[in-house]
This record gives C-alpha cells, structure tokens and sequence, in this order.
C-alpha cells in the first residue's frame, strides 16, 4: 500500500514537532543534549527556553519556525528540516547567540563561557552565501522512505528560486553520525571537511569529538 506524503511549510502550530526535531538532531543518536551540557540545564528547561525561541520566529539561523519544511506521512509528522542561507539576515552563529543569551539570560550565559571556549576547537564557519541545512531529523517509524532527501531538495528548489545565484548547499553534522554521513551521500553531498578536538573534555558537552561539514554543488 502506497503512502501519501507531502512536504509544507512550519508554522507556530508545528512548535512541539520542532522542538523535538531540534532536540533529537542535536543528541545526534546520543543521551547527550549539548544546550543542557553546556548551559547547565535540563531538558525540560532547555524545552521551555526553545519554545520562547521560536515563538519569536528570528530567520537566519536554525532555532526558527519559518526556517523549517516538514515532511508529513498519511497526515502524520515524519521529519522535518531547517534551512537558511548564511549571511542573508547576518551572521546566524551571532542571531543564535543573542537570543540564547536573552531567553537564557546573560548570568547563565556568561557562566557556560568555559564550556564554549571548550567546543571552539570544533567550530566550522558557515560559508556567507551558502545554503545551511540544520536540525534533519526523521521519526523511527519512518525512516527508509526518503523524507530527508525530499526535504533537502525542496529546501534548495524554494532558496533557488529566491536566489538564483546560490550554487553551494553545506551540512554541518557529527563525524560519529555514520547513518546520516551515508544518506547525505545518497543525496549527492560530499566530505569537504573534518575537524577533531584534542580536548577530551569536549565529549563533557557534545556527543562526539569530530565534526564534518559537507557540501553539495548545486
């Protein structure tokens, strides 16, 4: 029996699926949270800080309403994806800060400094221009039906045709994130590359010591 899926545009009334698309992409197959890691938080607390979030809805960066597509099956929400091109609305790294820092507060900010310091030696710049795809997640139940790869196209048809000049999409992930490596493989995304912490305590806040960014010539 065939399955009806269909692709739509997030709206406020999506909010709990975000916040779980988000949360679940970010444990990247793991326990670990790392917003609860390095802010000091529970999850729990950490779900009541992103609901503010995106109730504010700021594009530009992944922690955005408007930024997502979701993929829905027999009525059902599957998966879900966000995505922005970087430096359209500024710099996301900095719009994802400021409103960390404003709904967390600037003490619990300011106090996770060492953690931040700590998962710097991973950082990979966005690349101004490009498309960034963030928060992939697909619900167990189903997986095997190609939702990713349906919503990353339809990510990069819908900025092709506002931005006819993007020629570049880029995905940011967990080296030890082996299933998703393979699937943006499939989807005709490359390796361009890895970095590795040498600080053990990196694996205190982020569920893996290696990051790889790859791209998609588009």
């Amino acid at each position: 029996m065939s399955r009806q899926i269909t692709i739509k545009q997030a709206t406020a009334a999506d909010k709990d699926f975000i916040i779980e698309t988000i949360i679940e992409a970010e444990k990247s197959g793991t326990d670990l949270l790392s917003y609860s890691a390095i802010f000091n938080i529970t999850e729990q607390e950490f779900v009541k800080v992103l609901g503010e979030i995106l109730e504010e809805d700021m594009i530009g960066q992944e922690l955005c309403v408007s930024g997502f597509l979701i993929a829905q099956v027999d009525g059902k929400h599957a998966a879900a994806i966000c995505s922005w091109v970087e430096g359209e609305e500024g710099s996301s790294s900095m719009l994802k800060a400021n409103a960390l820092m404003y709904f967390l507060g600037k003490e619990k900010f300011l106090t996770a400094a060492n953690a931040i310091k700590t998962i710097e030696e991973l950082n990979i710049p966005r690349e101004t221009g490009a498309i960034q795809l963030e928060s992939i997640y697909t619900k167990k139940e189903f997986r095997g039906l190609g939702l990713s790869k349906k919503l990353i196209d339809e990510h990069i048809n819908r900025h092709k045709l506002r931005l006819s000049d993007v020629s570049k999409a880029q995905i940011i992930l967990m080296q030890n994130n082996l299933t998703a490596t393979i699937a943006y493989e499939k989807a005709g995304f490359y390796k361009a590359l890895e970095k590795t912490a040498t600080d053990i305590n990196v694996a205190k806040f982020l569920p893996g010591n290696s990051k790889l960014l790859m791209e998609k010539i588009i």
